[in-house]
């Protein structure tokens, strides 16, 4: 399963041509699972000004798997958004993400799912958790 982030979508509902939203469209396509969290519909729909936008965004995203966000998910979040800001030793200087990318980022790890996003913020926190499985074209 993949849990496709808010960068994918954004730029998928927006009509983009780029190489994750051509990606998206061959998974989709294929029927692979594909999943979202309430993070992501949030960030999604909120950008929805235009209620014809927000409505069929809100049904296309109903779709595909939800994923819950927990209690656990959070504590796990902060956690995860702590460990970005204070780095990994001498190879990885902290950075600060945003902790909406945490929450999704501790979602995927505690289903054991994949991300797929456009969003470098994820590659950092793979490397700093050693638990969070970026999703690559294959």
């Amino acid at each position: 399963m993949i849990i496709v982030d808010t960068s994918v979508w954004i730029d998928f509902f927006k009509n983009k041509k780029n190489r994750e939203t051509e990606i998206l469209l061959t998974l989709i396509g294929k029927n692979k699972r594909i999943g979202v969290n309430s993070i992501i519909i949030q960030e999604v729909l909120q950008g929805k000004i235009n209620e014809k936008d927000y409505i069929n965004a809100k049904e296309i995203l109903n779709n595909f798997t939800l994923y819950e966000v927990k209690h656990k998910t959070i504590i796990n979040a902060i956690a995860i958004y702590r460990a970005c800001v204070k780095g990994k030793g001498n190879t990885l200087t902290g950075q600060t993400v945003s902790p909406f990318d945490c929450i999704i980022a501790s979602s995927v790890i505690e289903y054991d799912l994949e991300i797929f996003s456009s969003d470098a913020h994820f590659e950092f926190i793979s490397k700093i958790t050693g638990k969070l499985k970026i999703y690559y074209e294959h």
